[in-house]
Formats: C-alpha cells, sequence, structure tokens
C-alpha cells in the first residue's frame, strides 16, 4: 500500500513469505530509489525447534548490522537500514528447513 503526500513523498511497505533450507544466504537490495527511510523485519521458524539457528544481515563491508538467535525454533531480526544492498544469512549447526516472513517499510521520494 502506497501513500504519497502530493508527489514529494511517499510511504509504502511490502511483505513476503518465503521457504528455504539452512544454511541459506540471499542479497537484501533496496526496495525503492530514493529512499528516505527503510525498517526491515524478519521472522523465521525452523524445522525443528530444538535446533538452534540464527540470523545476520551484513552491510556491503561485511559488518553486522542486525542478528537473531533461536528460542523455541523461532528467531527474528529487525532493522533500520539505508540505501545498499546487503546480504541475509540464515545458518545453523546442520541442514534445516525454514519458512519466514519478510516485512519492509520504506518512504522515499
Amino acid at each position: 500500500m502506497a501513500v504519497s503526500n502530493g508527489g514529494t513523498f511517499h510511504l509504502d511497505s511490502s511483505q513476503e513469505t518465503f521457504e528455504g533450507q539452512m544454511p541459506y544466504r540471499r542479497e537484501v537490495r533496496p526496495p525503492a530509489a530514493g529512499l528516505v527511510q527503510w525498517a526491515y523485519s524478519l521472522v523465521v521458524q525452523g524445522e525443528e525447534a530444538a535446533q538452534p539457528f540464527s540470523l545476520i544481515l551484513l552491510d556491503a563491508r561485511g559488518q553486522r548490522v542486525a542478528s537473531g538467535e533461536a528460542e523455541e525454533g523461532i528467531a527474528s531480526l529487525e532493522a533500520e537500514l539505508r540505501e545498499q544492498p546487503y546480504e541475509l544469512r540464515i545458518e545453523s549447526a546442520r541442514p534445516m528447513a525454514f519458512r519466514a516472513i519478510c516485512t519492509q517499510t520504506y518512504g522515499y521520494r
């Protein structure tokens, strides 16, 4: 849903559900050009509640921006991001399936 204030500033959000296998890597790209603000939220459910796993979001320099550790099979992270690509990693000691929901809210010109 996009909201505009007469063409100069737009507010929008998106939600995506995806599945995969740990270890998992994915590029996270800015959702729009001209970003003013970008909030990124991710919740991941592992296939096995007792198996630990972690979420890591790295910036273009490889610096950790946000992270989360699984508790009872669920991990989450939230971050305020800048207009650059990031790398998402979902890691566990052994392969495991997961489901995830990613929500992004952003303002742009």
